[in-house]
């Protein structure tokens, strides 16, 4: 009797990791998400950083001031 061939292991997910200095430098307010997506339990990102990668996010027009006229 022959086995089914079984499939190759999987390969160990990479994670995508930001530049510190652009995420560092990002507004999150920019971003807002749209599929309220969890990590998975090895992700070793943040939220923070998560979002700022997410491709799915949606773009946010943003106008910071001093003065508090938040989001246009």
């Amino acid at each position: 009797m022959r086995h089914p061939k079984l499939p190759p292991p999987s390969a160990p997910i990479v994670w995508t990791r930001a530049d510190p200095t652009a995420l560092a430098a990002w507004n999150p307010a920019t971003k807002r998400c749209t599929m309220n997506c969890g990590p998975h339990r090895n992700d070793p990102r943040s939220p923070h950083e998560r979002m700022f990668l997410c491709n799915d996010c949606e773009e946010v027009p943003y106008i910071a001031t001093r003065e508090g006229r938040g989001a246009a």
